[in-house]
């Protein structure tokens, strides 16, 4: 199973007057702009094996900066599947639940989570080959790890940089 790992994009600062919570986030212009801009750049500039637009189900955290950023994403590469939401995914989600989530789902060949940091660095360093990411994972960034089987640990694939659009392998 393919597994895209999405961080959201940009989004309110908490401290805002116009967020009472957390999870009640959404993101910015500039969060909008960039994750169109990456979506835009994967629907280009990714071979047959690893296409983002064939994924099966898009899933995100319940927090609304993630749920956005799917939603842009699924516009942008013409996504026509449903959305479900996972509380595994939300931000403070720990890696038991994510690899509990991950192993429930391994009837899909290719998937895409919507979450948070530092979750998503957590799920490269502990469910992959690689055990230092050797980047930081920037909002609207996006991860592929291969699993070929869900009860070992998956093969990093890439990381794509959200604001030079390059892959780091």
């Amino acid at each position: 199973m393919k597994v895209f790992l999405v961080r959201h994009a940009d989004a309110i600062d908490l401290d805002s007057e116009e967020v009472i919570s957390e999870e009640y986030r959404y993101i910015t212009s500039k969060g909008r702009t960039a994750t169109k801009s990456v979506a835009k750049f994967l629907s280009k500039n990714i071979n047959d094996k690893e296409d983002f637009t064939s994924i099966e189900k898009y899933f995100s955290s319940p927090y609304t900066r993630a749920v956005q950023t799917a939603e842009i994403f699924a516009s942008c590469l013409k996504f026509s599947g449903e959305l479900s939401l996972a509380e595994e995914l939300q931000s403070g989600g720990s890696i038991a639940g994510v690899s509990k989530f991950l192993k429930r789902n391994s009837g899909y060949s290719s998937i895409a989570v919507f979450g948070h940091e530092p979750l998503m660095s957590l799920v490269i360093a502990s469910l992959s080959d690689r055990k230092q990411p050797g980047f930081e994972f920037k909002k609207s960034g996006v991860a592929l790890i291969d699993f070929k089987d869900p009860e070992e640990a998956g093969k990093f694939k890439w990381y794509l940089n959200p604001k030079k659009l390059e892959f780091n392998y």
